[in-house]
């Protein structure tokens, strides 16, 4: 078990307990419940610092990504580093809109099958 620590109006707080059994994890916060389910760690691409352009809307992008991937039943392996890929190629552009990667960005091919 171990405690994610947070800074309330200045002071050390352990707010949120985080339990991994296995293939399971749980997350507690007091006063709001428990989440139990799978935890996915992935990593996402490393983008040069020659082609990062501006981070404006990755998150966003991110978000979209995910929503997309829930709609088209992607499984979870697959979205997140799917959603991942989406931000890194947003990044490579300015501005929020500007960079969002189309269905037909061989960068995401593997992942539109």
């Amino acid at each position: 078990m171990s405690v994610a620590w947070r800074y309330d109006c200045g002071i050390l707080t352990s707010d949120f307990t985080f339990v991994r059994l296995q293939n399971v994890a749980k997350l507690h916060a007091k006063g709001i419940g428990t989440i139990t389910g799978k935890l996915l760690v992935g990593t996402a691409e490393s983008i040069p610092q020659t082609e990062l352009i501006d981070t404006t809307g990755a998150g966003d992008a991110f978000i979209g990504a995910v929503l997309y991937s829930i709609c088209a039943n992607m499984p979870p392996e697959k979205m997140l580093p799917f959603a991942a890929q989406v931000a890194a190629i947003k990044c490579r552009a300015l501005g929020a809109r500007a960079g969002l990667p189309r269905s037909t960005d061989h960068h995401l091919s593997h992942f539109l099958v």
